[in-house]
Formats: C-alpha cells, structure tokens, sequence
C-alpha cells in the first residue's frame, strides 16, 4: 500500500465512532464508504477478490447492488433550526458480506458525489447508510449486477439489518453510532472539497464575476448553514451544499470534528467524451474530429453570452473542415458542483487560465430563482446550442449516450465507459492521448473505449504517469487517523487489482504529483508531502501544476525548500518542501 499521507489532526476523535456494541460484536463492519462514482467498482472488486481473481477478499465472498439503492443521511439533522432539513443523498450502492446467515464481516459503499462524501464523514455525528423509502430488510429487491465482472447474491434480511440504518432494518444501525461512514473515497483532496461546498453555497459575488476563485450562490436554504437545491436539467435529481469543517467545531452541531488522513490510492484519468452519432461533415461522429484544445474547451463550457443565452458554439467550432453555411448545435453537459469529476474538469481545464479563466457555471446570475437559471438548462437563441446540467455521473452517460452532438466528460473505469461503447467516443486533449501511449495505438480504434469482458483488463495509462495528459486527479481515501487496518487492506488490495487484473485507475506509487496550495476562505500552509520526510500533505491540488518526482526532489535540493510561511520551508514537517503555491496554474484564483 502507498504510504500513509496525514492530514492534520485538528481535534479530539469521538469515541463512539467505530465501536461496536456487545450485542453486535461477532459482526465487524470492515467497510462502510460513502463517495466517488469512480472509486465504487474497483473497491467492490477488491472487497471479493483480495489481491487474486476469486473470492474469498477481505469483505467475504457476496456482493449485492442496487441502483439508487441507499440514501446517504446527515445525523446532523436533529440540529438544524427548523429540524430535518438537510435532504438525504441518493445513490448507487453495494454490500459485500462472507456469511448470509451468521455473517463475521460487512461492507459497504454508496456512490455520491465526492464533497457530499466528505461532509458525512467529517459531520459530527457522522452520517450514516439508510435504506430508500418503500425498502424494507425483511423483503429485499434482487441485486443489479452493477459491478462488471461480479455476479450478485441474495441480501439476506440478516445481513441487510447489519448495515442498513433505517425503514425497516431492525438492527444498532437505527441508534446512529454503529453503522456511520468509517470512510470517503474522494476524487479530490478534502480541503478541495470544502471549498466546493462553500463555493457553491456563498453569495454570489458583488459586482457579479465568473470564474474559478467566484462563488456559486445556491443559498439560502431551508436552515442556517443549508443551501438550495442544485437541480438537474433532465430529471428530478438534485444535490444540496451543506456547510461541514475540516477541523475546530461543526458549524451546525458545535461539536468537536475527529482527527482525519487521507491514503493516495492512484491517479484517475478524466476523458472529454462526445456522441457519435451524427456521421456528416459537421458532426461529432466525424472521423476528422480528434482532437480538443484547451482554449476551446474554456470556451466550450463557460463562454456564455449574455445578450442571447447560452453557449455560442457549434460542432464547427471543433470539427477540422467544418463549414459555417452548415450550422450544427452543440450541446454541452456539466456535472453539479460537489461532484469531484466537475472540480476536477473546471481547475484543470474549465479555470485553468489558458481557456481564459472561466468557470462552467458562467452565466447563472440568479442561482436561486427559476429555469434556466435553476437548473442549469441554457439554449442558445440563434444557434439552439445548449448548456445543460446533469446529476450524476449515471446521467452524464445516460445523456451523452441518447443526444445526438453532445460533449461531456467523466473520469475513465472500465465501468464507466461501458454503456457507451459504440455510441460515443473519446478525444485527445492538446494533441495528448489519456489511456494509450498515441491515438492511433488504441487496439480497439482511435478515440473508441476499451471494453473489459473477461479480465485481466489492463491498461498502463502512459501520459498519466508521464505528466502529458493534463486531466487527472489522485483518488484517496479519507478516513479516522490512524487509518483502520481493514481499511487499508481493502484498499491496499483495490491498488493491486488495478495493476494486475482492471485497470480503472494508475496505481501508487506515482513518479508524479500536482502542487499544493490553500484554498479560497482556508487559511493552512500547503506542503506538497512526498519527499520530505515527516511532511504531510495540506491544501487542495486539483488544477495544481504538474510535477515529476524529478522536478519536485531537484527543486528542494537546489533551494532548499519554499516554505509558502516563510520562504525556508525545507522538508520540515508542517511546510511546503516544494514549489507548491508557486506553481498553481489558476489565473483568477483568490477571490
């Protein structure tokens, strides 16, 4: 396993977090994770396969999955003023257990959005897996085979009453304190998550301004510290920023956060995706279109315009040959965002500063009020091109698979792309390949997603490790500090499945890292955390300038270290030993 990278442990751990109650000691919750859609495949492997390709893993020999099959609830909402006002979390789910009528050990994982994740794991009381309404443990639905590669078992009433914590389980679950989330898999850094949730939830700017440091102005809510809903353009999802800490006090129950670390797992590669559908010269199905550059993705996703609404592009804006007499829409998709794969999309490319600093949420001066402002739902008046959101990396799919000449984007796994082989393609991003070494390597066709039937599936991600590819973040795990020995098995075991059977993700340890820095409205001092010794990683990193372990060892051995402090940060614990906040590539990124 990649060593262990801690976060400040900034108060006391609750003590009732964790432990089990004498009329549930023989079972042993090993696992139960709330977050990353792209983390929820490769953890559900490694919890039947362990480090081979057959069960038994460390979370027994059985899975079960539903989809929208669990809600999420914050135990925060006896506090809030008025009370139950923060809405509970839908999402895919899994349960591993080894036993179906006396089981020994249990996990679990529900799919959400990565900052909704981490605010139930740092809630005090932490929150906890809830059965969906119309669900009852005495009679569960058959399992969906969500997990490519993993046949389902029956959810036996005893097992489910084990892990799930509400209408109709009947087990210490329902007390709150014996089945809370022991860990958030997130696609970025905790302190990037924060900054989601407070940037999507503060007022908008005063005059109002568009870009990555700008905040969003989905509140107020229903309660102090609740913001509106984030609506999807298609459905009737949605998500809520709710106000969490990193340390110090809980700002809606006043009681002390629990100290914290978060593991690298390894880096996840996000691909721009299109519809293939329409084959002529100006649509995106066209074998010319290969390739997006930065600038045009800037322009893509947040070149909004204010006299006619919506975006201003077409396909001939990105097919090479494409003629102006000829106009095709484009269509462009954005996730909420809380959700890791939007942050990661808007910092590295979206606000990056070379598409002119922009951010996919421009043009929504009115978050607050009615369509199209909420949801996200922009048509261009004279081209009929559209900027739409959707909730959900399910959606994005499901959206990117039926609209013909639209452009999204999610993080790659095997399962992921799956529903939209055939239908949908993948481009190059600058010119730069993200799964293969060039675009014409790929064996299944440029730009085509590779399918995995029968593993080993396997991919080495070569401009990942190398740097090249811009799109990318560090998969980690956040959990209680010291991190609990299943826990670091299970994922310990995730890292070797990708490296040796499904190649979801590039596996630690990596030759490469993204430059620390402090979030807006956070005041800690970055540090980088991997070469100097008893450094740990602080700040966010997503959209951080890419470094080499090269890069980054030369730099603190030619200058000693720039501590962000001080100037003379060295490899001293608690300082950035590296360029750090001097190599973020936002342009507009302090507020």
């Amino acid at each position: 396993m990649a060593a262990k990278v801690k976060a400040i442990a900034f108060a006391v751990t609750l003590a009732v977090f964790g432990l089990a109650s004498s009329s549930r000691a023989a079972v042993n919750i090993v696992f139960n994770g709330a977050g990353s859609t792209a983390a929820f495949n490769s953890v559900a492997i490694a919890g039947i396969w362990g480090t081979g390709s057959a069960p038994p893993g460390p979370c027994g020999s059985n899975i079960w999955t539903q989809k929208s099959g669990a809600e999420a609830h914050d135990n925060r909402n006896s506090y809030t003023n008025p009370v139950n006002s923060i809405p509970d979390t839908s999402g895919n789910v899994w349960v591993e257990w080894d036993n179906s009528s006396s089981p020994t050990k249990v996990c679990a994982y529900i799919a959400v959005d990565s900052a909704v994740g981490q605010r139930l794991f740092f809630a005090n009381p932490r929150g906890q897996l809830d059965l969906p309404t119309g669900f009852t443990c005495a009679a569960p639905p058959a399992g969906a085979n969500l997990v490519p590669g993993l046949t389902d078992s029956v959810l036996t009433t005893t097992v489910c009453d084990e892990i799930f914590g509400a209408n109709g389980a009947n087990s210490t679950c329902l007390t709150g304190t014996q089945c809370v989330f022991n860990a958030a898999p997130t696609d970025i850094r905790p302190e990037d998550t924060l900054w989601a949730t407070e940037r999507a939830y503060n007022p908008l700017p005063v005059p109002y301004a568009c870009g990555p440091g700008q905040t969003l102005g989905y509140s107020p809510g229903p309660a102090p510290n609740v913001g509106v809903n984030i609506n999807s353009a298609f459905s009737s999802s949605y998500v809520t920023p709710v106000l969490w800490a990193l340390s110090g006090n809980d700002p809606i129950s006043g009681l002390p956060v629990a100290a914290w670390q978060t593991s690298d797992i390894g880096a996840q590669t996000l691909l721009v995706i299109v519809n293939t559908s329409d084959t002529t010269a100006d649509g995106l199905g066209s074998a010319q279109l290969k390739n997006v550059e930065d600038w045009q993705l800037g322009y893509i996703w947040g070149g909004y315009n204010e006299t006619t609404g919506g975006v201003t592009t077409t396909t001939e804006f990105l097919v090479p040959g494409a003629t102006e007499t000829d106009v095709t829409p484009l269509h462009v998709l954005s996730r909420e965002p809380l959700s890791g794969t939007y942050n990661t999309f808007d910092y590295n490319e979206i606000g990056s500063g070379k598409g002119g600093g922009f951010s996919q949420e421009c043009g929504i001066t009115n978050p607050t009020g009615a369509s199209p402002y909420n949801p996200l739902d922009m048509t261009n008046s004279t081209t009929q091109s559209s900027h739409q959101r959707v909730i959900g990396n399910g959606q994005m799919s499901t959206e990117l698979e039926s609209i013909e000449d639209s452009i999204g984007y999610e993080f790659f796994s095997f399962g992921n792309v799956a529903p939209l082989i055939g239908l949908d393609k993948y481009v190059q991003v600058d010119n730069v390949e993200p799964l293969y070494s060039t675009y014409t390597s790929n064996p299944n066709g440029a730009g085509q997603f590779p399918p995995c039937t029968t593993p080993p599936c396997k991919l080495s991600f070569p401009n990942i490790a190398n740097g090249l590819y811009p799109i990318w973040n560090v998969l980690r795990v956040t959990t209680a500090s010291p991190e609990p020995t299943g826990i670091a098995m299970l994922f310990s075991d995730a890292e070797t499945q990708a490296k040796n059977e499904i190649s979801d993700f590039l596996p630690v340890p990596l030759a490469i890292l993204r430059s620390h820095y402090t979030d807006p409205l956070q005041t800690n001092t970055p540090a980088n955390g991997y070469l100097c010794t008893g450094e740990i990683q602080v700040g966010g990193d997503m959209g951080g300038a890419i470094l080499t372990e090269a890069t980054d060892k030369d730099f603190i051995d030619n200058t000693g270290g720039l501590g962000v402090a001080n100037g003379h940060g060295g490899c001293s614990a608690g300082h950035s030993g590296t360029l750090g906040q001097e190599l973020i590539q936002m342009k507009d990124w302090n507020p």
